[in-house]
């Protein structure tokens, strides 16, 4: 799709290449399909040449293609092992019967999200109830920071693929671990959308008395940390909050020099 737009656009691929600030030859190798492209630069490829946004999900797996997928059986998503939406229980029985959730994913998808506590899995669901999707996704295919990501055993975290929350262009992955000078920090979430990546903290009541710690815990991450009380999350308006906090993170605007599509010109040979 890439190549047949930039063709119709008369861009040739080393102009395309200088905008996308890689090689020519790396340019040719992902319109080939010779390597996978990353879904940061794909999308600006899509905002260059005029092309929908959403489509850099494309380098993304669903549920239905995951399933679907002979090669790559449910069991090969990577879990760390812990508690997870599906496994924990009771609490909160009167915010579930006040919000009454609905669009909510199946156990299988339950399983695949883990959860250090009851608190944590509200957002999930309330992620879903306004429409979030499951994505599977590698998190270091998509270069974070040059963080040491673990996996629960302080193994490196590999190119596996995990399950992840897909909220309107945010991917969330839940209890994600940062091996940082032989001590391993947990985020409650990692976001990724458009090269931002952010660690989100669901802080229950114990956070009132260790907000110090919370401090230096979050500046070791080197990246944005966003918490969200108690209070928020059990407001009934965590989508709008959600919104309003991470907002703050992403760019004011895209801006790539000398795109044909972004600045109206019309395409040579029109």
């Amino acid at each position: 799709m890439i190549k047949e737009r930039r063709i119709e656009l008369d861009i040739s691929q080393q102009e395309l290449a200088g905008w996308l600030e890689i090689p020519p030859a790396t340019l040719s190798r992902y319109e080939s399909g010779q390597r996978k492209w990353p879904a940061p630069l794909y999308e600006k490829a899509c905002q260059i040449l005029g092309l929908p946004c959403s489509k850099f999900l494309d380098c993304y797996w669903d549920w239905e293609k995951h399933r679907s997928q002979w090669n790559w059986p449910s069991n090969l998503v990577e879990v760390d092992p812990g508690q997870t939406w599906a496994s924990l229980s009771g609490g909160y029985e009167w915010f579930y019967r006040k919000r009454d959730f609905d669009h909510q994913p199946p156990l299988e998808i339950k399983r695949l999200l883990r959860a250090d506590t009851r608190l944590d899995v509200i957002p999930y669901a309330e992620f879903y109830h306004a429409g979030a999707t499951t994505a599977f996704v590698s998190i270091t295919a998509l270069n974070p920071p040059a963080h040491f990501l673990s996996k629960e055993n302080g193994e490196p975290l590999g190119l596996a693929r995990r399950a992840a929350i897909h909220f309107e262009g945010w991917l969330l992955w839940p209890q994600v671990n940062f091996l940082l000078n032989h001590r391993r920090i947990r985020a409650d979430l990692l976001a990724h959308k458009k090269g931002v990546w952010v660690a989100g903290e669901m802080d229950g009541p114990l956070h009132r008395q260790q907000s110090q710690y919370d401090k230096r815990r979050d500046e070791q991450l080197k990246i944005p940390v966003v918490r969200f009380s108690e209070e928020e999350i059990l407001s009934g308006r965590f989508i709008e909050i959600f919104r309003e906090r991470m907002a703050g993170f992403l760019p004011k605007r895209v801006c790539v020099k000398s795109s044909p599509a972004l600045a109206g010109e019309m395409p040579r040979g029109a």
